[in-house]
């Protein structure tokens, strides 16, 4: 036998060895994710119960639709809260076999109204987890546009959670991140005129967003709604409809426009020495009323402060105060949480912190694409925080088609972005974008 017969043969038994290896090897990591022990919070005949009901439910379903789609979701979250079900592997067999499934083919019948009222009141009682998530899902499912529903599932993403049913099925093994929930600051003004405003900014932004959804003053009076009143249930339900692609519906205020504008006046009557707050409000008056006569003179005023008046600065401002306020006043705690390498300053003075957390929002209210010149490439990043916003750091996630950056987290001090503790950048007001730190060119985040 030739060398070179003996070498083709020995590379071929190193590629079939090599592919032979790597599917067993997927074969058996994909084994353990399937069989992964989930552990419940609540007990296993709870999960058995809701199991069987939504396997009754799939049924009901498939014998009107053999093609209903939530149906067959139904099936494969019966499959994984109990595994070898007898019910579900009945109706699959039946599937398979191109078999009509007829009504009552389970026996029993299952309200979904019922099941969806007994979901959400299980959720509700439930301290954060992907089980708590996975039943809002459901519940989802039998109440499409459910505004619990929808409220709790935005909650979660707004903290970096993937909280869409397929995600939440490949989390449930997983312990929930407690860490990234945190407790939304309290309002602004007395809960009746904090909820009066937020209902009635709700109202002329909804508004706004059916003549356009991408209204620029539609955002604003969102953040305004946000910022008075963080929990207002009508902020959240239009964001997450916004976010969601969804069309806006279920957005219930009474508040019309001409009371909404008399509670403005009412609160700058009331804000008192709280200068972040009058100007936020004026600014909101002036969205609408631009020749307002003491909305133009407050401006006029923070202008020879050297303030920022334009509406995102003054909103930074107010939510940066009530962000550090509310921090400071919480016990020192030894669990928080921040990206490991990245500095924390405790002695950095009030004004520089602020500057910190205003960039911080700056950096986060949108996505930003990294031009980098030296390589001619453009990265797609997006920037969580993580912690108070005092802190003024988290993490980073850049994109280019299906590769990922090696940028994973930032922080900002003294003004400066630092990315993975080597990268910096400043943010230049003019442009709007974040040139290099020592006044080079290679690239720069816009």
């Amino acid at each position: 036998m030739s060398p070179l017969l003996k070498i083709n043969q020995i590379a071929f038994c190193l590629i079939t060895f090599a592919f032979w290896f790597s599917f067993n090897f997927s074969a058996l990591a994909q084994a353990r994710v399937v069989g992964a022990k989930i552990t419940f919070p609540v007990s296993d005949a709870v999960v058995k119960s809701i199991a069987n009901g939504v396997i009754v439910v799939a049924a009901q379903r498939l014998s009107l639709n053999p093609a209903d789609a939530v149906a067959l979701k139904f099936l494969q979250l019966g499959e994984v809260l109990s595994p070898g079900n007898e019910k579900t592997l009945y109706l699959k067999g039946l599937i398979d076999a191109k078999q009509p499934i007829q009504a009552g083919v389970l026996g029993g019948r299952v309200d979904e109204a019922a099941l969806a009222k007994y979901l959400l009141d299980l959720a509700g009682s439930q301290k954060p987890s992907f089980f708590r998530l996975l039943s809002y899902n459901l519940a989802g499912l039998l109440q499409p546009g459910n505004r619990t529903v929808m409220i709790e599932l935005h909650k979660a993403r707004q903290i970096g959670i993937s909280s869409d049913l397929d995600s939440v099925l490949k989390q449930l093994h997983l312990p929930y991140p407690t860490h990234l929930a945190k407790k939304p600051l309290p309002p602004a003004l007395p809960l009746t005129s904090a909820k009066q405003l937020a209902e009635g900014a709700v109202k002329l932004a909804e508004r706004e967003f059916n003549i356009n959804r991408q209204s620029p003053k539609g955002l604003q009076m969102l953040q305004f709604a946000k910022a008075i009143h963080p929990v207002n249930e009508n902020a959240l339900v239009l964001e997450a409809l916004l976010t969601g692609g969804q069309p806006i519906s279920g957005i219930f205020t009474e508040v019309t426009e001409q009371a909404f504008f008399g509670y403005l006046n009412q609160a700058i009557q009331t804000a008192g020495k709280d200068e972040n707050l009058t100007l936020l409000l004026h600014s909101v008056i002036l969205l609408y009323q631009p020749t307002s006569f003491k909305s133009v003179v407050a401006m006029q005023n923070a202008k020879k402060k050297n303030l920022s008046t334009e509406f995102r600065g003054i909103l930074g401002r107010f939510n940066a105060a009530r962000t550090f306020a509310a921090t400071t006043s919480e016990p020192p705690s030894t669990g928080k949480h921040h990206p490991a390498g990245v500095p924390v300053s405790s002695t950095a003075s009030l004004d520089a912190r602020l500057k910190n957390s205003n960039f911080a929002r700056l950096l986060i209210d949108r996505k930003w694409t990294l031009v980098d010149r030296s390589s001619d490439q453009q990265w797609f990043f997006e920037f969580r925080i993580v912690g108070p916003f005092s802190q003024a750091q988290g993490r980073c996630t850049g994109k280019r088609g299906t590769r990922t950056h090696s940028w994973r987290q930032w922080t900002i001090r003294d003004g400066i972005l630092i990315i993975d503790n080597y990268a910096k950048y400043v943010y230049e007001e003019s442009s709007r974008q974040w040139k290099q730190a020592d006044g080079k060119d290679n690239s720069f985040i816009r």
